[in-house]
């Protein structure tokens, strides 16, 4: 017995080689055509059970496509994508690849489907960087058609979260909801922070919010100063520090590269914009690297100025890996290779696995199909582009602004 558990673990830890056997800073395919087609999905890697989960993300019901389960788990030994399907489903027990047609009563919001399943409508769910993973309780807090949903990683179900003091009020459907937000756990506190996105507010956005997972609150901070309003600026949590960075984000007529932190302590915002930093950006991937004093930024897009009719009003920038020194304030670009593609209609799906290994799902158009990939990449920060550094770095605290038809000058000048 004991012989044939060295010889398991001895082949588990050969395998889990042979997945990272590979240059540092440099990205390799995991996988093709097993994630589905959906869009602003969210994906997390969930330190207290040690699993990667790619959840949720719009799917429009196209005839008779098939689709896999909304919860997907990696294992990364076998190197797939399995439905992480609870059990007792009724009528859904695939674990790998399509399932079939789920049906729903509704085209709209819903929790349960037409055999009673505890299952969100995937029509209605794109989620951007609106969740966060609270390790403290193994459950991921998201924002879905302005529902407040939790899904917990250890009984695999959704709960609708009401406070009476929400700041949200739940819609039908997406298109008329908040979006583009970001939330991040507060590991100091085990509060879930939301900031930015799309709302009807005097500002424009919602401001900063915290939830309580202790006491089933939320709270408007109502703070004096904070960041600007903006879009698709994801959040990451430093625990060295245990405070929350934010770097970047969309006006929708202009792009940010501005730095603010938020101190978990005191519950405040202040500005930390270093002198150079990378260009103006939105919708890109930002972590934190455990234990330590560095950020790790990669990807995003920009706004796009034309007059084109129908044009695409964002376009997606070269990628780019930088680190954040959070203790120099400076940033400084990576040397990377074999990098992924981001579309420009999506966020950068990604996630931190441990301690320096980064995680990206994609998916852009090609041939008419729009096909996922899985990457992996294992970030040395020592591997300095200083070359980089120099020529791509911008003015920090600067921004990209639409122009043409998009600027009011436009119509003045003669």
């Amino acid at each position: 017995m004991k012989c044939k558990l060295i010889v398991l673990i001895l082949v588990i830890t050969g395998l889990l080689q042979f997945v990272y056997a590979q240059e540092k800073n440099s990205w390799v395919i995991l996988s093709e055509n097993q994630s589905g087609n959906r869009r602003a999905p969210g994906l997390i890697y969930a330190s207290s059970t040690n699993e990667i989960i790619l959840f949720c993300g719009a799917r429009r019901r196209v005839s008779n496509e098939l689709y896999p389960y909304n919860i997907l788990s990696y294992q990364i030994d076998n190197k797939k994508w399995m439905n992480d399907i609870p059990d007792g489903f009724k009528k859904i027990s695939v674990k790998e690849g399509t399932i079939e047609n789920i049906k729903f009563n509704t085209p709209y919001f819903t929790m349960k489907d037409v055999e009673g399943n505890n299952q969100l409508n995937p029509e209605q769910l794109p989620i951007y960087n609106q969740y966060a993973y609270a390790p403290w309780n193994h459950k991921i807090y998201f924002i879905a058609t302005n529902h407040f949903i939790s899904y917990d990683l250890k009984t695999k179900k959704f709960e609708q979260i009401l406070t009476g003091n929400d700041p949200l009020e739940p819609q039908q459907g997406f298109r008329s909801s908040y979006a583009w937000g970001s939330m991040c756990a507060d590991q100091l506190n085990e509060e879930v922070v939301l900031f930015c996105g799309k709302y009807d507010t005097q500002r424009g956005d919602l401001g900063t919010w915290v939830y309580s997972t202790k006491n089933n609150k939320w709270t408007n901070l109502n703070l004096a100063v904070q960041p600007p309003v903006r879009a698709m600026s994801p959040m990451t949590f430093l625990d060295s520090a245990n405070k929350i960075y934010l770097f970047g984000g969309s006006r929708l007529d202009l792009t940010y590269n501005d730095t603010w932190v938020y101190d978990c302590t005191t519950r405040t915002w202040s500005e930390k914009t270093a002198e150079k930093s990378p260009k103006p950006r939105f919708a890109h991937g930002f972590h934190a690297l455990p234990g330590t004093k560095d950020l790790i930024l990669i990807g995003g897009s920009t706004v796009r100025s034309s007059t084109s009719y129908c044009a695409t009003m964002t376009e997606v920038l070269p990628f780019e890996m930088w680190v954040y020194h959070t203790d120099k304030n400076t940033w400084e670009m990576l040397e990377t290779q074999n990098e992924p593609v981001q579309s420009p209609l999506d966020t950068m799906v990604s996630t931190l696995i441990g301690q320096n290994r980064l995680m990206v799902v994609s998916r852009v158009l090609a041939n008419g199909k729009i096909p996922d990939k899985t990457f992996l990449c294992e970030v040395d920060t020592n591997k300095i582009d200083k070359k980089g550094t120099v020529e791509k770095s911008v003015k920090g605290g600067i921004f990209d602004i639409r122009e043409k038809t998009f600027d009011p000058n436009y119509y003045k000048v003669e």
